[in-house]
């Protein structure tokens, strides 16, 4: 009965973990064609694009909301699955991940709710100060979903790489890829400073290292949930 409980644990997290593997690529195809198309340009040319796929933006929004759920749940998967003796300390990971994820899930929200109506507004009378409130809202948001989201969740994920070192259900060659995928986020994180929206792209290589890292690491996870 306890091999069987076992072996329905780890379907179920297969299931989460590759599911979620999809659904990560998904957001990124909708990133890459809809999202970056409507960040670019003046915000009159935005208005314009948003108001000829608007249905598109929103569905690439919710796809953003629900990413954001499912890597908390990936995060919140391996706090019960790592090493027990250090599960203090990945509480206090998961947290800081949690702490982005909620920034990053405010920042989408404000996109999905503040901008549209200010854009129309903007579109209708053209009145200069609407510009410079648009300009102070993504001035403020920038910062916080390329330097902030991205070192919370590389703190957190650094940390929880290093208790997978110490697991032994992890295999080495998760662990390492972990490290790599962790790494380059933060190391974005620290140089966007200097060299800006390269540092999203360098982000944006690591997250497409994290897809595949999640899809394989559920068939090498071992559930220690009954500890």
């Amino acid at each position: 009965m306890e091999n069987l409980s076992a072996g329905i644990r780890k379907q179920w997290f297969l299931w989460v973990f590759r599911g979620s593997a999809c659904l990560y690529f998904t957001t990124v195809i909708f990133l890459l064609f809809v999202l970056f198309q409507l960040a670019d340009g003046s915000w009159l040319m935005r208005f314009e694009f948003f108001r000829a796929n608007e249905i598109l933006v929103m569905i690439s929004w919710l796809f953003i909301l629900s990413a954001i759920l499912s890597i908390v749940a990936v995060f919140t998967i391996l706090l019960f699955a790592l090493n027990r003796h250090f599960r203090v300390i990945l509480q206090w990971a998961w947290f800081i991940h949690l702490i982005g994820s909620v920034a990053l899930l405010i920042h989408v929200l404000v996109q999905m709710l503040v901008y549209p109506p200010l854009m129309e507004v903007a579109w209708e009378t053209t009145d200069p100060s609407i510009f410079n409130y648009l300009d102070s809202w993504e001035k403020l948001l920038i910062p916080i979903v390329s330097v902030f989201v991205p070192s919370c969740w590389a703190i957190s994920g650094l940390i929880y790489t290093a208790i997978m070192f110490r697991t032994r259900n992890f295999s080495h060659h998760f662990n390492w890829w972990s490290l790599a995928v962790w790494g380059m986020v933060l190391t974005g994180a620290v140089i966007f400073r200097w060299v800006g929206s390269v540092a999203t792209f360098w982000q944006g290589a690591a997250i497409l290292l994290f897809i595949p890292w999640v899809w394989f690491v559920a068939e090498d996870l071992k559930p220690r949930l009954k500890n």
